[in-house]
């Protein structure tokens, strides 16, 4: 296993070894424990979907019963080094149609994040689903872990992969890939509608008019996680007259450092957070009573926009906004 640890004292089929700083004193924060098992189940599942023969991975509802017995994934030890999480695939009651699915698809798993290092067709039991849950789980290679080692113990030997930064960059390189108008856009994310009918968001960027924003299942949970958030978009683009009309995502990402232009927005979102009476927000900004209404005049119109237009064109938005 990466890390110089050669012999496994476990006795589970799988073992995940993290290295970095984040688990140098045999420790991992929580929700980074959450994201890795959440990812790492969503990926099995998606890789037994594929192997089953079902065309999207990550098409909505629920998994099928199957797939959830044979391959719901059991933490059963926790070893010492820099933190190796043991998994186990859950005991079954009964038989089932796919007896070794469980153990197939965790197998095509690791052989994949290997396979994924080169170049080539996507590995078997990959799709697009599969490649989204693998990069939801880098994210923690953000959060002070280098490396996620795996070994997997099967029947013909041990199956070894390692995901790291460059196995990352090729995921977002193969998410990435099939989008022809390819646009890369930065912004807040807001408005989220998650109906049957559809999934659309808005991204409301730095400068300039909102974009709005339409996705599938597979993007479904990292939108929902965006939402309010500073994020990057990569996704086809449909333009009018050069500017981007609309956007069909294809990846999200959450960006840490927010540009300056973000500042003011930032400054408003907290305005809520807590109560404030008229009183003491004037004392905080200063504000004195008008005593005159020519104080209230504010000069701050463009002169080569005349209000007539400014109203042709929040008219217009929101006709777009209702056609849509």
């Amino acid at each position: 296993m990466a890390g110089g640890r050669t012999e496994r004292t476990h006795t589970g089929p799988l073992a995940v070894q993290l290295d970095g700083p984040a688990v140098e004193r045999h420790r991992i924060a929580l929700r980074d424990l959450v994201l890795l098992g959440s990812q790492l189940q969503t990926a099995v599942d998606r890789v037994a979907r594929v192997l089953i023969g079902q065309d999207d991975s990550a098409r909505p509802g629920r998994t099928p019963s199957e797939i959830l017995e044979c391959c719901t994934l059991d933490l059963v030890a926790v070893e010492e080094g820099s933190l190796t999480l043991v998994c186990d695939l859950a005991s079954r009651e009964q038989s089932t149609l796919f007896e070794d699915l469980g153990e197939e698809a965790l197998q095509a798993l690791i052989e994949g994040v290997g396979a994924l290092k080169g170049e080539g067709d996507m590995p078997r039991g990959f799709d697009a689903g599969v490649l989204l849950a693998l990069r939801e789980s880098g994210k923690l290679l953000d959060r002070g872990i280098d490396s996620i080692s795996f070994v997997l113990q099967t029947r013909s030997g041990d199956v070894r992969a390692t995901y790291g930064r460059d196995t990352h960059e090729r995921v977002v390189a193969r998410i990435q890939q099939p989008i022809e108008n390819r646009r890369v856009v930065e912004g807040r994310l807001l408005m989220g509608d998650f109906k049957e009918t559809g999934f659309r968001c808005r991204l409301h960027p730095p400068a300039g008019k909102p974009i709005r924003c339409d996705f599938g299942e597979a993007q479904k949970e990292a939108v929902l996680g965006a939402l309010t958030k500073y994020v990057r978009l990569v996704g086809e683009a449909r333009e009018v007259s050069g500017e981007i009309a609309s956007l069909s995502i294809e990846d999200v990402e959450l960006l840490d450092v927010f540009p300056s232009d973000a500042s003011l927005m930032d400054a408003g979102s907290g305005f809520f957070d807590v109560a404030h009476d008229l009183e003491s927000l004037a004392k905080e900004q200063c504000v004195r009573p008008a005593v005159d209404l020519d104080e209230l005049v504010g000069d701050f119109w463009p002169g080569d926009e005349s209000v007539d237009e400014f109203l042709a064109a929040v008219r217009s938005w929101r006709l777009d906004d209702h056609a849509a």
